[in-house]
């Protein structure tokens, strides 16, 4: 019997598009849950007939999706790359690269990073393991959402989709039997709990139960007659980043809303996520709008529902968000 338990996923960057890299120990997640969802397209094969029904099908587009939810945090050490965190932010089009202070800064990709890759995204390889039975999956390319709630772990939820690992031209198995992998969580080191975290909306610190950041990264196939069931892999053609908080209500003196959402004001914002060496995230936000606001009731309290649209404006060359990892 397989235990529904005994699951474990790894997530690997890779060099080249749809290159199935086998995780080491240092790319296994340590997430709290994750599905692998093959998608296989059934092409029918009636034709008309004195007969009722149809012939078997035939398989035409194969992919695979692939959802994991985990708590983000560091390597634990300042300038070094958090593996399975690096992995997932190169397949929603960020690039990390060292900054001047040692620290890693994640930057979204505006263009292929190499000629080994099709689109603004550095692929990733996914193997997924459940008790004994595991797939494959190459050149997962995918968005995230994260959510961060008042004294909760901070919350990351990627969803990709890529193809299974071929060999050639012969796309291989869409699952395997094969040993878990009997070493994996190499890193110890506990999530940050989202805590005194200076959440600043051009400069004035709200006060917010949980903030909410989708990447709204847009993934699409890559149709290539040339490949296994005319699948190309997968990479990102667009992006459209959101968000949304609630925020007890201030004097207008201090903090305008209605009034910034009228005018379409340009803001900035920024959030600091821990205070540990090697633990610490800074989310800066340097262009962002209020697209809605309403009144609501927060325990008695007088709030807004706010949704926020983040802006990459290719003119002065602005990112929508920068993540500073230290």
């Amino acid at each position: 019997m397989k235990l529904f338990a005994r699951r474990m996923i790894g997530v690997k960057q890779e060099t080249t598009q749809n290159n199935f890299v086998a995780p080491d120990t240092a790319a296994f997640v340590a997430a709290h849950d994750f599905t692998v969802k093959p998608v296989v397209e059934q092409l029918s094969t009636r034709v008309v007939a004195a007969t009722l029904g149809s012939p078997a099908n035939v398989t035409g587009k194969e992919s695979v999706d692939i959802d994991i939810k985990l708590w983000g945090k560091g390597s634990g050490t300042t300038g070094t790359k958090y593996a399975p965190f690096d992995a997932l932010m190169g397949a929603c089009g960020f690039s990390g690269s060292q900054s001047g202070s040692g620290a890693i800064m994640y930057s979204p990709l505006n263009t292929a990073p190499s000629v080994s890759q099709s689109g603004p995204c550095l692929t990733t390889s996914v193997s997924g393991e459940y008790d004994g039975v595991t797939h494959n999956i190459a050149g997962v390319a995918g968005t995230m959402k994260w959510v961060l709630e008042a004294a909760k772990k901070w919350e990351i939820e990627f969803s990709g989709k890529g193809r299974v690992s071929s060999s050639g031209s012969t796309m291989q198995a869409l699952a395997v039997d094969a040993s878990m992998s009997a070493s994996a969580y190499t890193n110890t080191v506990k999530e940050p709990v989202i805590q005194n975290v200076s959440f600043l909306v051009n400069g004035y610190q709200l006060t917010i139960d949980k903030l909410e950041i989708d990447f709204g990264a847009d993934v699409q196939m890559i149709d290539d007659i040339n490949a296994p069931h005319g699948n190309g892999g997968f990479t990102i053609v667009d992006r459209k980043p959101v968000g949304s908080f609630q925020a007890l209500m201030v004097n207008v003196a201090s903090h305008d809303f209605f009034g910034n959402l009228e005018s379409n004001t340009v803001m900035s914002g920024s959030v600091t996520i821990g205070i540990a060496t090697g633990n610490t995230y800074v989310l800066n936000l340097p262009s962002l709008m209020y697209s809605n606001v309403q009144y609501a009731n927060k325990n008695g309290f007088i709030a807004v529902n706010a949704t926020l649209k983040f802006n990459d404006d290719p003119n002065s060359a602005v990112p929508w968000m920068t993540v500073l990892a230290s």
